[in-house]
């Protein structure tokens, strides 16, 4: 009725309070097939959808077919990078239900002798429902489902989108339970950027406390060290140069650190940190006084260096 209601409009009229009843009673139980997805397609409209729609759909939209004519396969495997975990369906008669909620999500096929492939075995993907119209719509509603959030981020991030709700889900994507360290770091190191380049002082010193600076490459660690000395985070920005090194941080940030130290007094005296800060100054050329004096009490190092 549904697929021929355009050439039999009264017929579709004549059933589709029945229709209706039909796919909210199935949607309560998170029943899902072909033709239950082409009733909800139907019946469910983006401005229409409720709170309780919101709750329920998540568990049926990100939901897919998987086929595979290699009858060797016994399983198919999936893994999100958002929290490398592992989640495997059985392959019944070719076919396999897997649950995508972002589109890098890698896929791998096993066999009776649990062997993987992941691209030499071919295999389809078919949907269930038409997402799109849906997971913005439910996060505005319920914001609590942890894929839709996750979806969202994906695209914000990939698209690079900077409205204020794919900011908003890039955060929370970050503060995300289980999400990986990797993936949370990418979140933060993007929104570092945003909020500097936005002068939003406050949440860029909240996004720099959470980075894991060992999860960045050394160009990027150094420009995250710098931003944590021009927001006069130096106690942070001293452990980092512990641990990293000064390679890559400009000079002028370092002279400020160098600052900080003499100016606070911050255990200077054989000060391994204060004393790579000084060394750097120094071989820049763009040092003062103290920094000189400093250098000359507790540098040692090789007779060229000397």
């Amino acid at each position: 009725i549904i697929y021929h209601k355009e050439d039999q409009a009264g017929v579709y009229r004549s059933y589709a309070v029945q229709i209706g009843q039909h796919a909210r009673k199935q949607l309560n139980l998170r029943a899902l097939n072909a033709y239950l997805a082409l009733i909800y397609d139907d019946v469910l409209k983006e401005d229409t959808l409720t709170a309780e729609d919101a709750a329920i759909l998540p568990d049926l939209m990100f939901q897919y077919d998987l086929e595979c004519k290699n009858p060797g396969i016994r399983q198919v495997a999936v893994v999100h990078k958002e929290d490398d975990r592992e989640r495997i369906s059985p392959v019944i008669a070719g076919t396999a239900r897997i649950e995508l909620y972002t589109e890098d999500a890698e896929i791998f096929l096993i066999d009776q002798n649990e062997n993987r492939y992941s691209r030499t075995v071919e295999y389809t993907l078919y949907p269930l429902m038409h997402t799109a119209d849906f997971v913005k719509r439910c996060y505005e509603l319920d914001g609590s489902d942890r894929r839709v959030l996750l979806n969202l981020a994906e695209k914000a991030q990939d698209y690079q989108k900077f409205d204020e709700a794919s900011v908003e889900q890039r955060m929370r994507a970050a503060d995300a339970e289980e999400i990986s360290r990797e993936l949370q770091n990418e979140y933060l190191d993007t929104l570092v950027h945003y909020y500097y380049d936005n002068f939003e002082t406050e949440l860029l010193d909240q996004v720099l406390s959470k980075l894991d600076l060992h999860y960045l490459p050394g160009t990027e660690r150094a420009k995250m060290i710098e931003l944590m000395i021009v927001r006069d985070m130096y106690r942070q920005a001293a452990d980092a140069i512990a641990e990293f090194g000064s390679d890559g941080i400009q000079v002028k940030r370092l002279i400020k650190l160098s600052w900080y130290f003499i100016r606070e007094q911050q255990n200077i005296s054989g000060n391994q940190v204060f004393l790579e800060v000084c060394y750097s100054i120094f071989c820049q050329g763009k040092y003062d006084e103290s920094v000189l004096n400093y250098l000359v009490h507790n540098f040692y190092g090789t007779t060229f260096e000397m």
